[in-house]
């Protein structure tokens, strides 16, 4: 959106009356100044905003006597402009002249950007004995941008947001949904709405227009979810294709609306082996444990292989079941031998003396990017 800016300006005249020498100007400020309450006026079509004027002494003369009005260009037709009061008295450096401008723009005027001229013009008389006299004039204005906007206008509103799962685990595909209202007077053209998560994109859906009134559910792409804390947000009409209610005010602030969301640790497992090691003669059988730890609420049967870290045809490892049952606390299942394996490393005569590292790997049934491994 285009800014226009105030552009201030001030000059001084002194008309000298007589054959008198010139007065001389101290140093520091001199003159008036024009300030406004609102420099960046937005009025729609068929109605009128008030501005205070306030014009300030800031030196010179004891007093200025002050008059408010537009210079040329003159505003548009349909565009009025009046002050309430529009003269006035600065009666010291410490007294300020103070008026109520009106602006009214008719419902004809087409919606854009003119520019007022309000000035601020002071003057003052010195009398001198015997009649005549300097007379000091001098002018402030300040250009002055008016938005006029059009009568009636559609108003985005993020009206909900969620995502679901509600409580998503790391891994999870997680999708946001949002709701988008058209609370305005107006139907929408074609915008978008974005879903952002700690300000990074990640989703971005194109909606094509929404009558005045009129709801749509806005659904994300799904996003793949990673272990941490985020402000998931969506904005609506992001780059200001639809000149809303508040497009001309700076701000379509009803255009956002954010949630928080915590992901969790992905569940998983961990292998045990007890004990973790044992000593025995040749031709003898050592004889482990092999069970599961949950990690995060794991719950879920796991594939079990056994295999020696430095292939031997005279060292066999076996285990007594190929799937053992993971889950998060004691006393659930209905068959205890379904939670743990044993574990077997048969020895021959001919076995060489030395030290072995059994390897023993899990992975989940339903996903087996879910795994551990023990030795």
């Amino acid at each position: 959106m285009r800014c226009a800016l105030p552009v201030a300006l001030a000059a001084l005249i002194t008309t000298q009356l007589l054959a008198t020498p010139p007065v001389v100007i101290a140093e520091g400020e001199w003159g008036i100044e024009l300030v406004l309450s609102n420099y960046y006026p937005v009025v729609e079509q068929g109605s009128a905003i008030q501005v205070k004027v306030t014009v300030y002494h800031k030196g010179g003369p004891p007093s200025w006597s002050v008059e408010l009005y537009l210079s040329p260009p003159a505003p548009p037709p349909g565009v009025a402009v009046s002050f309430n009061p529009q003269k006035g008295l600065i009666a010291s450096t410490s007294d300020t002249f103070t008026s109520t401008m009106t602006i009214s723009v008719d419902e004809s005027v087409e919606p854009g950007v003119y520019y007022l001229n309000i000035t601020a013009h002071g003057y003052w008389v010195e009398e001198e004995y015997g009649g005549g006299g300097k007379e000091w004039h001098y002018w402030h204005y300040v250009s002055m941008p008016l938005t006029v906007r059009p009568r009636g206008a559609p108003d985005l509103v993020v009206a909900n947001l969620t995502y679901n799962p509600p409580a998503p685990r790391a891994g999870d595909e997680v999708v946001f949904r949002a709701s988008i209202v058209n609370i305005g007077e107006r139907d929408a053209s074609s915008f978008l709405v974005v879903f952002l998560l700690n300000s990074t994109l990640v989703s971005s859906v194109l909606v094509r227009g929404l009558a005045s009134g009129a709801a749509v559910r806005v659904t994300s792409t799904p996003w793949k979810a990673v272990e941490g804390r985020y402000v998931v947000k969506c904005v609506v009409d992001p780059d200001d294709r639809v000149e809303e209610r508040d497009y001309y005010l700076g701000g379509e602030q009803n255009n956002e609306k954010e949630v928080e969301l915590e992901v969790a640790a992905k569940p998983s497992f961990r292998l045990v082996v007890e004990p973790g090691s044992k000593t025995v003669k040749r031709s003898r059988t050592a004889t482990f444990k092999v069970y599961g730890e949950s990690l995060g609420g794991f719950r879920g049967y796991v594939r079990l292989r056994a295999y020696l870290l430095n292939s031997t045809s005279r060292v066999e490892v076996a285990l007594s079941r190929d799937r053992i049952l993971i889950e998060p606390g004691a006393g659930m299942t209905i068959l205890e031998e379904d939670v743990y394996a044993n574990l077997t490393a048969r020895t021959f005569e001919d076995t060489a003396i030395g030290n072995y590292t059994i390897i023993v790997e899990g992975v989940w049934e339903e996903d087996e990017s879910t795994r551990s491994r023990a030795n």
